[in-house]
């Protein structure tokens, strides 16, 4: 499971297979300047055999001579792995408002905040999310227990849930206990009953591993962007 997690995801398939914009080193800075506005770009690597440095349009509008003058190194801060989970692009992103994407040891492309926020990755990664509650659902389906005295859940959640379930039964709804399982009960029983099974170390381990799936997914079926 925790193989899934941290695959199921990553910043390649954010990205897909984008290649990278660059500046030529001989353009003016205002040049370069023109170019990056029109394309709506703050950050451009620097065109060479190997991409090693970059510009800011912030740093070009009033900048004489030409790029070259003008560029900074990539340093491994600036720099994600196209391999790297969602899940850890996301604690990079929180501080950083673009990175550079390696494939190979070469720079490839640059993931922003803006990549992240588009409706299209919104989408995809909803998916993904979904498909994943699903499987987590039917791993725990045979461990639901709605008695009374809330089994692997709290009492007051598995009420609720056996009144949903009766509510839907009463307008002919064929919907199983499963069906009627939030994200964070799945969460909230598997850590309970699987995560030695699961390959984690504690229930905490589990949680740490996928609590951030529960706030993500929710933000994203309300519409919300992934940095919202």
């Amino acid at each position: 499971m925790r193989r899934l997690i941290d695959t199921a995801l990553t910043v390649g398939d954010i990205i897909g297979d984008s290649a990278r914009f660059t500046i030529d080193p001989s353009y003016s800075a205002r040049t370069a300047h023109s170019i990056l506005t029109a394309r709506g770009f703050d950050v451009a690597g620097v065109a060479g055999p190997q991409v090693t440095h970059y510009v800011l349009r912030s740093e070009l509008e009033s900048a004489r001579g030409v790029v070259a003058r003008r560029q900074h190194p990539i340093l491994s801060v600036d720099c994600v792995e196209s391999s790297l989970p969602v899940s850890d692009l996301l604690d990079r992103m929180a501080v950083h408002e673009w990175l550079f994407v390696l494939r190979g040891g070469r720079v490839t492309s640059i993931v922003t905040r803006a990549d992240l926020n588009s409706p299209v990755v919104s989408a995809a990664i909803l998916a993904e999310l979904t498909e994943f509650e699903h499987g987590m659902k039917m791993l725990c389906a045979d461990s639901i227990r709605i008695d009374g005295r809330g089994g692997l859940l709290s009492e007051e959640r598995a009420r609720k849930i056996a009144e949903q379930h009766a509510g839907q039964a009463k307008q002919n709804i064929d919907v199983s206990l499963t069906d009627c399982l939030m994200f964070s009960d799945v969460v909230a029983i598997c850590k309970r009953a699987y995560f030695e099974a699961l390959g984690f170390r504690s229930a905490k381990h589990l949680e740490n591993s996928v609590g951030f799936v529960i706030a993500l997914r929710t933000d994203l079926a309300h519409g919300r962007g992934v940095l919202h």
